[in-house]
């Protein structure tokens, strides 16, 4: 019998453990594992889960037999996502066909996962284009009003957005 697992782990993240049984086709015997350091990784039934991070070795073992059957080792790591955006303004006005410039930040500020970072318009009025960090160049494409949003891994903030037209002339008449 042979077990293998991920070589990584995310924290609260589980896979499902690789157990193969020489010769081919032979029943699967009842398994149970054994971690060290406990605490680390947490396998039952054919599943491996990261508790906390660090690196462990987990045991397999076939049951009632002293001796693993199999030995693999697991390092679990922690994400550092974003927890939260802050956008530097509530509502913001645009005119059509102009970019404005939208300043924002997230948290943490050194978060793993900035490069998920999107953009969306319900509905579609404007278009954004990411500048550097913390800089977004929105642009008004057709009037009304509507929700800007940024998301990244389930985590979102918004603020309301309303695009108006461009002056583009001005008619007097005579006499009015």
């Amino acid at each position: 019998v042979r077990v293998s697992g991920p070589a990584t782990l995310e924290t609260g993240k589980s896979e499902k453990l690789t157990v193969s049984v020489a010769p081919g086709g032979s029943a699967v015997p009842q398994l149970c594992y054994r971690c060290a350091p406990q605490g680390i990784v947490q396998c039952t039934g054919g599943v491996i889960q990261g508790v906390t991070a660090g690196d462990a070795v987990v045991d397999a073992y076939v049951s009632g037999s002293p001796e693993p059957c199999s030995r693999f080792s697991v390092r679990v790591y922690r994400r550092n996502r974003i927890q939260k955006f802050t956008l530097c303004e509530e509502t913001l006005e645009l005119p059509t066909g102009i970019e404005t410039e939208l300043q924002f930040e997230w948290y943490p500020a050194d978060a793993d996962n900035t490069g998920d970072i999107r953009w969306g318009c319900s509905p579609a009025l404007c278009q954004v284009r990411a500048v550097r960090n913390g800089v977004v160049m929105i642009c008004g494409e057709r009037p009304g009003e509507g929700v800007l949003s940024v998301f990244a891994e389930g985590v979102s903030a918004s603020l309301r957005v309303k695009v108006r037209p461009v002056i583009t002339a001005i008619r007097l008449s005579a006499g009015q």
